[in-house]
């Protein structure tokens, strides 16, 4: 009987527990659930953690617009502000749900994705000036590590001009320069 009992009383515990730790989660849940919207609509609507401010999106060309808002209806602002104004891909390749946004940790950046070819931008909203907001692409490794071959390139060339125009330098000062020769002269001849 005592074994029932207590069998019994554990059972009722562990619905109780259950039922709390779902009833405080629903609210969360409820909270930050999102509206539903088309996948393949043109304009969506990102929720960011400023209550007051949402990101609209063109998916089909990349275009950005942070949206203002204010339950005040005779102080605050209701703006429409661009973020990214510039069509990331032509005409003919724009097409609905092409683009999409990712929030961040940091709730001023959000990453935008053209969910086509890969490419991804930060993107920065600010509620202080226009000049703050901005979308820069996020770079490649491969089209980085191009780059950076084509600077060592460069540097390598100057480096050995540099080179080549002491040692000219010194053979004029021991007379090993034909006269007339100029310090280009034997520059360009000895740097070929």
């Amino acid at each position: 009987m005592k074994r029932h009992l207590i069998l019994i009383v554990g059972f009722l515990l562990s619905l109780y527990s259950v039922w709390v730790s779902l009833s405080e989660g629903a609210d969360k849940v409820k909270f930050q659930s999102e509206p539903l919207q088309r996948v393949d609509a043109r304009f969506r609507l990102f929720r960011t953690d400023n209550m007051w401010s949402h990101l609209l999106l063109d998916t089909s060309d990349g275009r950005l617009w942070h949206v203002t808002y204010t339950t005040d209806k005779d102080k605050g602002a209701r703006l429409k502000i661009p973020i990214n104004e510039k069509a990331l891909v032509s005409k003919p390749s724009a097409k609905n749900g092409r683009f999409t946004l990712y929030p961040t940790d940091n709730m001023w950046n959000f990453l935008l994705l053209d969910q086509d070819d890969g490419r991804v931008w930060q993107c920065q909203f600010t509620m202080e000036a226009e000049d703050n907001n901005f979308c820069l692409s996020i770079a490649d490794l491969r089209d980085a590590a191009d780059k950076m071959e084509s600077i060592r390139k460069t540097e390598r060339f100057l480096t050995n001009e540099k080179h080549c125009e002491s040692e000219c330098i010194d053979m004029i000062r021991r007379g090993e320069i034909k006269q007339g020769l100029t310090l280009q002269d034997c520059v360009r001849t000895l740097c070929k």
